[in-house]
């Protein structure tokens, strides 16, 4: 059987679709922006409330070193997930790009 041909206009629906996803994702981005402040703040709030229970100063900075550590390492598991679907996205327009003649 023969390929289906894709008009032009098609193409170019594809590429505004995919060129939406991106800014959405941008968009997604901007708001990750407060997840961190939360991602931090929590784990920060309930680790000083709870150090603050106890008289050792010791349990106070274990607590919180263990809680700003976890933090990170959230962080950067949602911001490498981020970074790659951005990379993926970003790929499929230029290929998109390429494939209708328009090269940045």
């Amino acid at each position: 059987m023969d390929k289906p041909t894709i008009t032009k206009k098609e193409k170019s629906v594809e590429l505004k679709a995919l060129e939406t996803e991106r800014e959405r994702r941008v968009t997604r981005v901007f708001w990750l922006g407060f997840e961190i402040l939360l991602i931090f703040g929590i784990p920060a709030g309930l680790g000083a409330w709870f150090g603050s229970r106890y008289e050792n100063s010791n349990i106070l900075m274990g607590v919180l070193l263990g809680t700003f550590i976890l933090s990170w390492i959230i962080v950067s598991v949602r911001y490498r997930k981020i970074s790659a679907q951005m990379k993926t996205l970003d790929d499929m327009i230029r290929a998109k790009k390429r494939e209708e003649g328009i090269i940045e």
